[in-house]
């Protein structure tokens, strides 16, 4: 990130940049026994789509986390109690001093403008916008804009529909399928950013088996599977909280 006494310097072109989150990616998704993911980086999430497009770690299969984190993931505190959007961006846009973090997350219009934004530019005009939406500390850094466009990007719009996220619940989630209260608590259980995922994966499980109601065992099932049978239902949460960790890191 260039930015703080590195702004305007940069020793990576925009080329190696690419070429070394695509080695990433594809260290992501070959790799079972450690999870990998690149932080600051939003591109690795179209990236990750190129790649395998049923692979999923993008938001448009359900899994949240992803793109710019900047007030929309987490936020920073500074020793004398500042806050700001992001650890690279160095304006205050409240105080804990004054106002407590739930309020500040909640309310500040600085977050709410990260969380709704107009990007211009390339990210602006692509399809992966919502999906990635490039870092908004570069081009706040380069150019005092925080809707332009991520200029280490490569990546060329191609005047494609912009490519949503899953939604909550999608439209067979109502159409006869029933989730059991167990299942429904081992969905509680999971964090927030794979939920939707989880929910989708379970009800593709029981329609393909011709069922109609979403039990434990079928979450179960797909904990094992995640694991590849390295452990129960235990193992996969405490995984699942590990990940989380990782996100929000």
């Amino acid at each position: 990130m260039c930015t703080g006494r590195g702004e305007k310097f940069t020793s990576i072109s925009s080329q190696t940049y690419e070429r070394v989150l695509r080695r990433v990616t594809r260290a992501a998704h070959d790799e079972r026994g450690s999870i990998i993911r690149a932080k600051c980086a939003p591109h690795f999430k179209r990236m990750a789509l190129e790649l395998d497009p049923v692979w999923p770690v993008t938001a448009a299969h359900g899994y949240e986390a992803g793109g710019c984190l900047a007030g929309t993931r987490y936020l920073r505190v500074t020793p004398e109690g500042n806050v700001t959007a992001c650890p690279y961006m160095e304006e205050t846009i409240g105080s804990l001093r004054e106002t407590d973090v739930v309020t500040l997350w909640r309310d500040v219009p600085g977050f709410q403008r990260l969380r709704q934004p107009s990007l211009e530019g390339r990210c602006g005009a692509c399809e992966y916008t919502k999906l990635c939406g490039g870092c908004r500390a570069r081009p706040l850094a380069r150019d005092g804009n925080l809707m332009g466009e991520d200029f280490v990007c490569t990546y060329q719009p191609r005047g494609g529909a912009v490519i949503e996220p899953l939604p909550e619940k999608g439209p067979d989630s109502e159409v006869g399928l029933v989730w059991t209260a167990e299942a429904e608590s081992w969905l509680q259980r999971i964090p927030s950013f794979v939920r939707r995922f989880v929910r989708r994966r379970a009800e593709d499980k029981v329609r393909a088996q011709g069922d109609t109601v979403v039990t434990g065992e079928i979450i179960g099932a797909l904990a094992r599977e995640r694991f590849k049978g390295r452990g129960s239902g235990k193992r996969y949460r405490r995984g699942a909280a590990d990940e989380n960790r990782e996100e929000t890191r």
